[in-house]
């Protein structure tokens, strides 16, 4: 598409990787993209080769009224499942 070959195939991971994010929905109404406050974010750790969680969250956060549920910093090597 660009006219050259990519510089590379494989997926390289990042050294640190932070998580974080806005919840945002619908409580009892319209959806809308407004932050949603009350609402329970798990970040865990899965395992590759079965897509089962491993073990308790790393991560577990209630929504404020800003719907903001981050910063987790999980090690980069980890599959994830929120």
């Amino acid at each position: 598409m660009t006219g050259r070959e990519p510089s590379r195939l494989a997926i390289v991971p990042e050294k640190a990787v932070t998580l974080s994010g806005l919840v945002t929905g619908f409580p009892g109404g319209p959806r809308t993209n407004r932050p949603l406050a009350g609402a329970h974010v798990e970040v865990f750790a899965v395992s590759p080769e079965t897509g089962e969680r491993q073990g308790d969250p790393l991560h577990s956060k209630q929504t404020g009224g800003d719907g903001a549920w981050g910063r987790s910093r999980p090690r980069p090597t980890l599959i994830w499942n929120l």
